[in-house]
């Protein structure tokens, strides 16, 4: 399995999951230097403007990409929104948690539940 954190930040999350899932790849980006040290060795950090740098992964890459609190800082979230959708692998699962930002699916909101 191949899990992607976009805006790993402190790495919290990142490094959970990778401890709990040692098989998995668990790759953190960020545009900001990680503070992870001495991370699980299936953790990798990667530095990327999700704005303005060209994504480094294929479609359908990941099983689980995984974005808290990001969308609401920033710009034109909807465009990040829809790369992290493209690199979902068919079956994967994308978690984005941001209480700022309404999400609609086809011009209808997504459900809560």
């Amino acid at each position: 399995k191949r899990i992607l954190d976009i805006g790993v930040g402190s790495g919290g999350w990142a490094v959970e999951v990778a401890e709990l899932f040692p098989e998995a790849e668990m790759i953190g980006v960020d545009i900001v230097e990680s503070k992870i040290e001495n991370g699980p060795p299936n953790f990798t950090f990667r530095f990327l403007n999700v704005v303005k740098d060209e994504w480094p992964f294929p479609l359908n890459t990941f099983d689980i990409v995984h974005c808290r609190f990001l969308l609401m800082h920033t710009p034109n979230f909807e465009i990040v929104l829809n790369k992290a959708i493209d690199i979902v692998a068919p079956e994967g699962i994308l978690m984005a948690v941001d209480p700022a930002n309404r999400f609609e699916a086809e011009g209808k909101p997504v459900p809560t539940e």
